[in-house]
């Protein structure tokens, strides 16, 4: 059962993809765009990360979805639609990526038998003991392993937003 909904889970992923990449009008791409980031939280509800799924629909298809909708709806990006690139272009940087992406797909798939633990399994004894709650988990690595890369986020998201606010105020003078 659990194969049959990943192969599912795994070819809407795909298909719509490839559909944000081949539509001509931006709004429509960032609407399969939002539906390629309800089928990747799919893929964490079958790992059991209930928490990390919702979070991930909340924030990414929610909330950054709908201001990427916004500017697209506000700029008017229709009328520069196809004018950047010309087609034997397109065909050549699609072949590039393509290539770079089944690359990364190889290096992926390969065993990793030359990279040490960092932590010799200490952090990874401590999470374990905390029980099988998902939302403790992520909580302990959060403010125990990853606490300097967190507060480096949180610090630029609040330069971003004052920075928003300073060129707010500069175009209502």
């Amino acid at each position: 059962m659990i194969w049959i909904i990943f192969t599912v889970l795994t070819i809407g992923l795909i298909a719509c993809s490839i559909l944000v990449i081949i539509q001509k009008n931006p709004l429509h791409s960032a609407l399969f765009l939002i539906l390629a980031l309800l089928f990747l939280a799919g893929y964490y509800l079958l790992l059991n990360a209930e928490f990390v799924a919702f979070v991930h629909i909340i924030i990414y298809a929610g909330a950054i979805m709908v201001l990427f909708l916004f500017v697209i709806m506000l700029l008017d990006v229709r009328s520069d639609v196809g004018t950047f690139i010309v087609g034997t272009q397109r065909r050549i940087i699609a072949v590039l990526l393509g290539m770079l992406v089944f690359a990364f797909i190889a290096l992926m798939l390969l065993p990793d038998t030359q990279s040490p633990t960092r932590d010799n399994g200490a952090t990874q004894a401590i999470v374990l003991e905390l029980g099988q709650d998902n939302i403790q988990r992520v909580g302990f690595l959060l403010y125990s392993r990853y606490l300097v890369p967190f507060e480096i986020a949180s610090v630029l998201l609040l330069v971003a937003m004052i920075g928003a606010v300073v060129l707010a105020k500069k175009d209502a003078n």
